[in-house]
């Protein structure tokens, strides 16, 4: 599954209708995932108050957070095992639109 962060962030939290009217859970999903990592509060208050799941992952980026987003590609593999309820090799892809890639078999980020 291949998809933009704004689409996979819904994703990783189970959310599969990832149309906006349906459910606009990126920025909790991002802010889950800090929480669930133990990042310190101020990261996840700045996070929380972004507008774009775009611009935030860019900051996560930008500053060391590379890890919480392969954290959510394995969640979003996990999401995808549940739902189908079998064990399935299942590769996920995020990527940002200024080239960020993270990979559920490698992390090609900047």
């Amino acid at each position: 599954m291949v998809g933009h962060v704004g689409k996979m962030c819904k994703v990783c939290i189970g959310a599969f209708n990832t149309h906006s009217h349906v459910a606009d859970l990126r920025m909790e999903a991002l802010v889950y995932y800090l929480a669930k990592n133990h990042i310190d509060y101020n990261i996840i208050d700045k996070i929380d108050k972004i507008s774009t799941a775009e611009e935030a992952v860019c900051f996560l980026v930008d500053n060391g957070y590379n890890f919480i987003l392969l954290d959510m590609v394995k969640g979003a593999i996990n999401k995808i095992n549940g739902l189908l309820k079998l064990k399935m090799d299942i590769r996920v892809i995020m990527y940002t639109f200024r080239g960020d890639v993270f990979d559920s078999c490698w992390d090609r980020s900047r």
